[in-house]
């Protein structure tokens, strides 16, 4: 797991480490990164092209819709290029 220093992102890490101490490796991404982590574009290609719009009935059914919509891009492989391709371009 290769984190930046984001609030959530620490915060998510210390559960992680708590229930999985034993298998879980975390390697810091430096403060002054310029955003070099493609999961990000995954993120935010999940929240403004295929979330827009959508309003869950509720937190579950948003869990449902997120994560076969994640799976869903798992399996196009050109598109998660294209994070790759962005980022490289970025920096």
């Amino acid at each position: 797991m290769i984190p930046d220093h984001l609030r959530p992102h620490r915060k998510a890490v210390r559960h992680l480490q708590a229930e999985h101490s034993d298998g879980l490796e975390v390697k810091w991404l430096p403060p002054d990164a310029p955003d070099p982590n493609p999961v990000e574009m995954v993120w935010n290609h999940t929240r403004y092209a295929n979330l827009a719009g959508f309003a869950p009935d509720d937190l579950s059914h948003l869990y449902q819709v997120t994560a076969a919509l994640l799976e869903t891009a798992r399996g196009q492989p050109a598109l998660l290029r294209s994070f790759f391709h962005r980022q490289r371009s970025i920096l």
